[in-house]
């Protein structure tokens, strides 16, 4: 199982930096920001089956 754990902490890193790098792009873009993040969300969220548990 310390496989498994290690391979979604580095999932989970991924994910944080691509949340960051968009973020970083769009300081003073509030809306452009909303709505990079939306799209990205919601693209991973139809990458894992949908599910994940809380609601857009």
């Amino acid at each position: 199982m310390p496989g498994r754990q290690w391979r979604q902490g580095a999932n989970g890193v991924i994910v944080g930096s691509a949340i960051v790098e968009i973020i970083e792009r769009h300081v003073g873009d509030a809306k452009g920001m909303e709505r990079e993040l939306s799209d990205y969300i919601v693209r991973m969220k139809a990458a894992v089956g949908g599910s994940g548990g809380l609601p857009l």
